[in-house]
């Protein structure tokens, strides 16, 4: 919020910082201010290099357009938001920032002159210091009484799991045959977890915290649903914090690191496998929903902590994924200081697509490839819609929200990722018309032909299964009629199961082969004809739609079964002799075609389907239509989908990543590339 508060100028080059101080209550007959008191405060200016003890404040602003609120700075009014006032409320109470505690607060939007742009870009520079330097990072989570309530959770879970683990150590130690000697020597190792059949003793041994209407445990849920956890800042800020002195504030209670880590051992490891009957199966729904899932992050992002693993800047992308920032330029600069030797200079100044540019071409650069092209996504699958005008060739890091399976970590902290990944020598890129128009290497390999948009499953059960089954019986009916087969030489049928199925296939061990291969395609198959019997016949388990639908996939109902499978599906295959399939009702009794429903909603949900014109088939980008085309990128092991929508124009735009079975195998070699203007 703009305002007009005379800050004395900072000297960058001293790496000057200002902090504050919290004065006590007016009333000498009330040490404990009520929240109406006004808050006043007295900033100062002190050097880094000085080392002088400060605590560092992190926290979330919360909404611009909430109450606002006014504190004397200074001894002038200056305005905060609902969740800073609460805390310098309940942080003046507790002493904190207070001259006799000899230790101020540094808090960014006090400390730093949110009006001034170049003050900003100064400050940021010196953030990872900030936060690195800090005698304590003081995390404030909020003053509702029922995040106070999930704080004392923490704590007394912590401390149930800190006893458990005593009582381990000792009965571990009273075993050991030389005594507490040959204990201590073992101390550097890492304690295993009890066995299972212990922690459901022990679950059973506290099953008073484990209530369903205990309200310390509603509070826990709700505590790690709050917002704090999911900013992008809040994930540095975290991550930059003394493990031995950072402190989380809910109000009047608070609890430390070493009690987060004591309850994340606890949930990542009781709640993952099956439930107990000494905990409430609404309880352990809610845990395993509602907290288990930012332990368990917490858990990955402590070896970048630890200084394990140095964070490349693919980094972004996999944290821009889960979490949010009201700025668009913080999506990149509030991640910068765990990442080394990034090269990005902070500047607010910059337009949002400029700053979002040369975070890609950076990362391409230092990956030595450019799989970040595979990341772009439509509009239509954004969760947001604030228009920043990207280069077609830029992921939205923004408005895009959802799971990415990205590689962003280099252990040890010093091998160069482009090291590990041995392409020859690297992409060079070339970025033309001020940044945004790419140039690159392909080689053209396909034109969609058809495409179809399925639907949301959560939406219309019904209409994304029949958006399903319709692709795939026009693809193999059609392919069948023209006595086509897929591209790679394999029947139709056996491309949709590779296709629809290939996570379970490619899970598979060598011992599993080929008769889970088998029983995974049987599945598919049940899945598609049941779908499509389901679609015709209003469910019935029997009757001629599903001989109709086995005979439109080249299947036979009765005992010539196992010739049609050796020849529409895996041909010269015997599943009379290796299955002891007799008909095709055999090997239907013996399928999940629940499990097939689970797994292709989260294979194909929202997407499009996609046929080239060349046969191949897959998942396109949402907004991908007939005509536009596939290519490989060199450098890029992903086919990805071009549209040349002006014909005036060389250039064209990239709509995203287009997985089609034979073609998503890796990088295209030893081939003549044409040049590529992505704009």
């Amino acid at each position: 919020m703009p305002q007009s508060f005379p800050y004395q100028t900072l000297d960058p080059s001293r790496q000057e910082i200002r902090v504050l101080w919290l004065s006590p209550s007016s009333s000498e007959d009330n040490p404990s201010p009520t929240p109406d008191e006004e808050i006043h405060a007295t900033l100062t200016t002190i050097s880094l290099s000085q080392n002088l003890p400060y605590n560092a404040l992190s926290y979330t602003w919360g909404s611009a357009n909430g109450p606002a609120h006014h504190i004397q700075l200074n001894g002038r009014p200056f305005s905060v938001r609902s969740n800073l006032h609460d805390c310098l409320v309940h942080l003046r109470r507790q002493g904190f920032a207070s001259r006799e505690s000899g230790v101020p607060l540094w808090i960014d939007a006090l400390c730093i002159n949110q009006d001034d742009v170049a003050e900003r870009n100064s400050q940021l520079r010196l953030m990872g210091d900030i936060y690195r330097r800090a005698a304590s990072v003081v995390s404030w989570l909020g003053s509702d009484d029922q995040l106070a309530d999930g704080a004392r959770a923490v704590t007394r879970i912590a401390r149930e799991w800190a006893r458990l683990r005593e009582e381990q150590e000792q009965e571990e130690v009273a075993a050991t045959p030389g005594g507490l000697a040959d204990g201590l020597a073992d101390e550097q190792q890492q304690q295993p977890i009890p066995p299972r059949a212990r922690l459901e003793a022990w679950l059973r041994e506290t099953e008073h915290i484990w209530l369903e209407h205990n309200a310390q445990l509603s509070g826990m849920v709700a505590l790690f649903q709050a917002e704090y956890w999911r900013r992008i800042w809040i994930t540095q800020e975290l991550l930059l914090a003394d493990p031995a002195t950072h402190v989380y504030v809910c109000g009047g209670v608070s609890f430390t690191e070493a009690e987060l880590d004591q309850l994340s051992e606890c949930i990542l490891n009781v709640f993952s496998g099956k439930m107990v009957e000494a905990v409430d199966a609404g309880v352990w729904t809610n845990i395993t929903l509602g907290v288990r899932g930012e332990l368990a992050m917490r858990a990955k992002l402590s070896a970048v902590q630890q200084g394990l693993v140095q964070p490349s800047l693919m980094f972004v992308l996999d944290i821009a994924g889960t979490r949010a920032a009201t700025e668009p330029r913080d999506v990149v600069y509030g991640l910068l200081h765990l990442i080394k030797d990034h090269g990005i200079e902070p500047d607010y100044n910059k337009p949002v697509w400029e700053v979002y540019a040369d975070w890609a071409v950076k990362t391409m650069r230092s990956e030595g490839n450019l799989e970040l092209l595979a990341y772009v996504t439509s509009k239509e699958e954004h969760r947001t819609s604030v228009e920043l005008d990207l280069p077609s060739w830029v992921p939205d890091i923004f408005n895009f929200k959802g799971y990415r399976a990205v590689d962003w970590m280099r252990w040890g902290g010093s091998q160069h990722h482009a090291e590990q990944q041995g392409h020859d020598g690297g992409p060079s890129l070339e970025i033309l018309i001020d940044g945004r128009l790419l140039k690159v290497d392909a080689v053209r390999c396909g034109t969609v032909k058809k495409v179809t948009q399925l639907r949301r499953f959560s939406e219309s059960k019904l209409e994304w299964q029949w958006d399903m089954v319709r692709f795939c019986m026009d693809y193999v009916t059609a392919q069948r009629l023209n006595g086509r087969r897929y591209p790679t030489g394999i029947p139709p049928l056996q491309a949709l199961v590779r296709l629809v199925m290939q996570e379970q296939i490619a899970a598979l061990t060598p011992d599993e082969y080929p008769t889970r291969v088998h029983e995974v395609a049987c599945d598919f198959i049940a899945w598609l004809i049941f779908s499509f019997n389901k679609i015709f016949s209003g469910g019935a388990p029997t009757g001629e739609p599903l001989e109709t639908a086995a005979s439109l996939l080249g299947l036979s109902w009765g005992e010539e079964f196992p010739e049609t499978y050796a020849e529409a599906v895996f041909p010269g295959v015997n599943v009379r002799e290796s299955m002891g399939w007799n008909r095709l009702g055999d090997a239907l009794n013996l399928s999940n075609p629940r499990r097939v429903t689970d797994h292709m909603v989260n294979w194909c949900d929202g997407l499009r389907l996609v046929e080239s014109e060349e046969g191949y088939i897959g998942r396109g980008p949402k907004n991908a239509e007939p005509g536009d085309r596939i290519f490989m990128v060199r450098h890029c092991r992903f086919p990805l989908v071009f549209r040349h929508s002006d014909p005036a124009s060389r250039s064209v735009t990239l709509l995203g990543k287009c997985d089609l079975l034979g073609l998503d195998t890796g990088e295209v070699r030893d081939v003549e590339y044409e040049q590529l203007w992505i704009a």
